[in-house]
């Protein structure tokens, strides 16, 4: 259920079209819907209803907010071990300073 580029500028486009009162093609609306959760939840028959169409809308809608919200935490936990791997690297030890015999 990994939303792809594409899907998601259409998916944030229908959120859009929705909170300034109009509306998408409702067969697309449905088709994308149920693609991002099959699977997941039931399919969605196709329905002209505005307020199912809304409500198809705000789920993907939602769940494209918890995608990119898991991908950025999850790149951030990255940077955070890929810094502390190279904070380890660059501390090498340095040999210790200690007293030369004199011969």
């Amino acid at each position: 259920m990994i939303i792809n580029e594409e899907d998601r500028k259409i998916i944030k486009t229908w959120k859009s079209y929705i909170d300034n009162g109009h509306y998408g093609n409702s067969r697309d609306i449905v088709d994308m819907y149920n693609k991002v959760f099959e699977g997941v939840r039931q399919k969605q028959p196709y329905t002209t209803c505005g307020s199912c169409l809304r409500r198809c809308v705000k789920l993907m809608y939602e769940e494209l907010v918890r995608q990119e919200t898991e991908e950025k935490n999850k790149l951030q936990a990255l940077q955070a071990i890929d810094e502390f791997m190279t904070e380890e690297e660059t501390k090498e030890e340095k040999p210790k300073r200690g007293r030369q015999k004199k011969s």
